[in-house]
């Protein structure tokens, strides 16, 4: 015979465990329902949260006017011209990038994006570039595969073009074990060399005179360039000075007796002169004689 109690026990028993397994029924559909929705949720946030992250050397931000000019590698190019609405970490921060790739922005700020296709040039100094001497600066230069940190010597360049509030330069690349040796660098297929310009084309609106006439004039004497070449080789180039940017320079060849295949005095025979003109004066339209060493014209 049972007793009161256990019968009792025996019927609470039979009455909880539906309701346990009911339960457990309830929360393993729970714990699939969370796997099912992570399992199709997860790849989607990650896809979302991907984002491009460039090399530091191949971008600069000018925050002042709001703008970004970044020079991709090979791959992030080819990757960017097929899909470019992804995101991108520039400068510690995410910005979001609209469609077209031309704008970058956050809940902070804008920022205008130029993708380059030119090489990406960054000047790099504490100190200000003066006429003379040359001032010792970083030179990180960029384009396609190609990455180059190098130590140069830099000056302003032009004479009435230093009043230009866009500046010309002279760049003297220097060997990284002793800055005051200069080093040949060979830079976009041109000569070999360690002197170079940088052409701020200030006063050329289109910014296609000196490259399309240099261009024109080395074709006219192609078939002369076994003796010397009759003109410089040029490129464009965006420029950085610190995190200011500069705008689109000429990268371009010294005219110099490398380039004209000049052979230097021997005693006094003179086998090859380059003149260069210091300003506009009645010497360099060769009208005028001048006494040589005074800058004076000559008594008639």
């Amino acid at each position: 015979m049972i007793s009161s109690k256990k019968y009792q026990s025996s019927i609470a028993t039979k009455l909880i465990e539906p309701d346990a397994k009911e339960f457990k029924f309830k929360v393993g559909l729970s714990y699939l329902g969370i796997l099912f929705i992570l399992f199709f949720t997860i790849p989607g946030i990650c896809q979302q949260g991907e984002f491009i992250r460039p090399v530091e050397d191949r971008y600069a931000i000018d925050t002042t006017h709001q703008i970004a000019v970044w020079s991709p590698s090979e791959e992030a190019r080819d990757f960017l011209w097929k899909k470019s609405d992804d995101s991108i970490f520039v400068n510690n921060r995410l910005y979001a990038m609209t469609p077209d790739s031309r704008l970058l922005y956050n809940s902070r700020d804008s920022l205008k994006l130029v993708k380059t296709r030119f090489p990406f040039i960054q000047i790099k100094t504490t100190d200000s570039i003066v006429d003379e001497p040359k001032r010792l600066v970083r030179i990180q230069y960029t384009h396609h595969d190609s990455l180059l940190d190098l130590s140069a010597g830099i000056e302003l360049r032009g004479n009435s073009a230093m009043r230009y509030p866009k500046k010309s330069y002279d760049l003297e690349f220097r060997s990284a074990e002793n800055t005051e040796e200069s080093l040949d660098i060979r830079l976009e297929g041109m000569r070999e060399d360690d002197d170079w310009i940088l052409n701020s084309i200030y006063n050329e609106p289109l910014r296609l005179r000196s490259r399309i006439c240099n261009a024109l004039w080395k074709e006219i004497r192609a078939d002369q360039m076994n003796m010397a070449h009759a003109g410089v080789s040029l490129r464009y180039a965006e420029v950085f000075l610190n995190d200011s940017y500069q705008g689109v320079y000429l990268i371009s060849e010294q005219v110099d007796r490398k380039l004209l295949k000049l052979k230097k005095k021997k005693g006094d025979t003179v086998r090859g002169e380059l003149f260069k003109a210091g300003s506009y004066q009645p010497g360099t339209r060769f009208s005028v004689e001048y006494r040589a060493g005074t800058g004076r014209a000559c008594e008639p």
